[in-house]
């Protein structure tokens, strides 16, 4: 299934959950759509780290 999924140019579903909250659907798999969720969760983390 991974190799498949990458040859669609899509993330396998398991990196999607190092990045997602819980309950969190994700409808884009694309690498694209990965590299957008990790900078978010690295911005979000950078808030939460000067409150």
């Amino acid at each position: 299934m991974h190799s498949e999924e990458l040859r669609k140019g899509e993330d396998p579903q398991l990196l999607f959950n190092l990045v997602i909250r819980p309950g969190e659907t994700v409808e884009d798999c694309t690498m694209a759509a990965f590299a957008r969720r990790v900078l978010e969760r690295e911005a979000e983390m950078a808030a939460s780290d000067k409150q």
